[in-house]
């Protein structure tokens, strides 16, 4: 499953949740601040799984 989820084809889904999650947050009127605190981690497993599909293969 993890393979999966950290697969090329997932790695758009992080950024477009991390989006849509920060667009409804504000809309409902929640803080910057929990905004951020929700969004960053979509954002470091989408970096994370950049980093593992196309880092260095050696």
């Amino acid at each position: 499953m993890s393979e999966l989820l950290l697969s090329k084809k997932f790695i758009p889904m992080y950024f477009i949740v991390a989006i849509l999650i920060g667009v409804l947050y504000r809309y409902l009127g929640i803080s910057w601040f929990q905004t951020t605190i929700v969004t960053v981690p979509c954002i470091i497993v989408g970096l994370a799984s950049i980093a593992r599909n196309f880092g260095d293969k050696n």
